[in-house]
């Protein structure tokens, strides 16, 4: 699995600071032509996105709008 945007390999979860404007987060399924795609750990996100394309005939996306109101907490 390649780092993520904070650098870590993992899910870091979904909750913007409170009282920050509204986040949009995408979730993404590729439908693939091949069995694996042959990345590293250290490759980079644009790497594996130019991979997906790649081998990629297919996708279906949802982006939901998550926010916190001030003064409250996530969870």
């Amino acid at each position: 699995m390649p780092a993520n945007d904070a650098g870590r390999h993992g899910f870091l979860g979904a909750a913007p600071p409170p009282g920050e404007a509204p986040h949009r987060y995408m979730f993404v399924v590729h439908a693939l032509d091949t069995p694996r795609l042959d990345i590293t750990t250290e490759a980079t996100p644009a790497w594996l996105g130019f991979r997906l394309v790649s081998h990629g005939p297919a996708r279906a996306g949802l982006t939901p709008v998550f926010g916190i109101e001030p003064g409250l907490t996530a969870g």
